[in-house]
Order: C-alpha cells, then sequence, then structure tokens
C-alpha cells in the first residue's frame, strides 16, 4: 500500500501532466510544430472565407475547451481527495481493530506477567519514542546502544556517521504523539509491535554554516516493533506506513 506521501507525489505528478496539456492545448506547449501549422492553416482559410462566422464559432470553442478542462480538473482533483481521505480511513479502521483485538489478550496476559501491562507499554513507547528522536538529533550513540537491538543499532550507527562525515545533523524537535496502537503480538517470543502517528519538525542541517539542507517536517506514522529483554523492552524494527501489510 502508498504512503501518505507517496500518494501525494502521484497526486502532484498526474496534476502537472493535466496543466502541461492544458499548455499545449492553449498553443504553449510547442510540443507538435506539424500540428501547429495544420491547426493554423485551417484558421486562416476559415478567416478567409468568413470572417464573423469563424470568430463567433472560435469564441464557442475557447469556451467549450475552457469548461471542459475546468470539469476534468474539478473531478480530478475531487478523486484524488476522496482517494487519500479513503487510504487514511481504511489504514485508521484495520489498525483500530486491530488494537481492540491485541488490548483484549494484553489484559489476560498481564495477569500472568506485569510486563504485558498495557498502560505501562504505551508509556513505555511514548517515552522511548521521544527519548530516541533526541539521542538521534544529539547524535548519542551510547544512548541509542542501550535502547535497540544490535542490528538496529549498527544501522543507525552506520547513518549517524555517515551524516558526521558529511558534516550535518539530522535534528528532531517539537515531537508531538498523536496516536500509539497495538498491532501485533507475539506472546512466546515476547514481542509487539506499535503503529504510532506522530508530528515533528525535523531538519537537516550543516553543522558547519547552520543551513538548512532538508525539511521534512510535518506528520508521518510508522511502526515499531519491540522486544523484551533483561534489562526491559528493546526497539528491534521500524517500519514505513507503506509496510502495513506486515501488520494488518
Amino acid at each position: 500500500m502508498f504512503g501518505f506521501g507517496q500518494i501525494y507525489v502521484i497526486v502532484i505528478l498526474i496534476l502537472l501532466i493535466f496543466l502541461q496539456t492544458a499548455e499545449s492545448r492553449a498553443g504553449g506547449g510547442g510540443g507538435s510544430s506539424g500540428g501547429s501549422s495544420r491547426s493554423s492553416s485551417r484558421r486562416s482559410r476559415s478567416y478567409s472565407s468568413s470572417y464573423h462566422s469563424s470568430n463567433n464559432n472560435n469564441d464557442n470553442s475557447d469556451e467549450a475547451s475552457t469548461l471542459d478542462y475546468c470539469i476534468t480538473i474539478g473531478t480530478f482533483l475531487l478523486f484524488a481527495i476522496f482517494a487519500i481521505l479513503g487510504y487514511f480511513f481504511s489504514i485508521d479502521k484495520k489498525v483500530e481493530k486491530k488494537h481492540n483485538e491485541i488490548t483484549k489478550q494484553l489484559y489476560d496476559e498481564s495477569i500472568k506477567e506485569s510486563i504485558w501491562d498495557e498502560k505501562d507499554l504505551i508509556l513505555n513507547v511514548n517515552q522511548s519514542f521521544i527519548d530516541l528522536q533526541k539521542a538521534w538529533s544529539e547524535q548519542d550513540l551510547n544512548f541509542i546502544e542501550g535502547k535497540l537491538c544490535h542490528n538496529l543499532f549498527i544501522k543507525w550507527r552506520d547513518i549517524l556517521n555517515d551524516m558526521r562525515y558529511r558534516n550535518e545533523s539530522n535534528v528532531v524537535s517539537n515531537v508531538v504523539v498523536n496516536k500509539i496502537r497495538f498491532v501485533k503480538l507475539d506472546k512466546s517470543e515476547k514481542i509487539f509491535t506499535v503503529f504510532i502517528d506522530a508530528k515533528v519538525k525535523d531538519v537537516t542541517v550543516n553543522l558547519s554554516s547552520g543551513k538548512i539542507l532538508k525539511d521534512q517536517s510535518g506528520r508521518f506514522r510508522e511502526f515499531w516493533t519491540y522486544i523484551w529483554n533483561i534489562d526491559g523492552w528493546l526497539l528491534m524494527e521500524i517500519s514505513q506506513e507503506n509496510e502495513s501489510s506486515k501488520f494488518l
């Protein structure tokens, strides 16, 4: 399934195609000189045979073309809006269904083992999410190593070292967690996955100049998977929204 960012890009690309097509129809595209010549010659013949008839017909044709264009763009935009809204409603509906199923299981398991207490898990995930964003921004590998599984830590370490080499930093701040929902539970392996909906300020800056190289601020939605070890819950994997089929 496509994530919001991918859907947004697709919508913009299709819209640009429509706009480019409209430019060509208006004569600004210059895409086909042969077609333009034939059209010009037809207009010349019509003009010489009957000025008034041609002028009226051309006005009506322009009005019809403009109306057709507006209807086409309007229909497309409505379709795009409904497609995006439908996608989000579909994902959210599936997430809520999974969450309700898993919270019932957590209640039963928490009676046997306190590590499965739902409220404690949500508090743990929320704090983990915020703390790791801060540690990532500060490139604090010592803190990160204590919160991640080894394989994920190696990936993060390599990315952060690469940024250091380029004298860059990815700074994530103003973190607001909108929603945390359980979507997968493996009691035997002591693994669970949550769906996180959050909003952050996310910029990549050059450490020497302070210049912002990239700004990805806004809302994002991810799946975070945790596994239990003797020291507590460790972040095991992060999956993007377009990988939702793994959990929903």
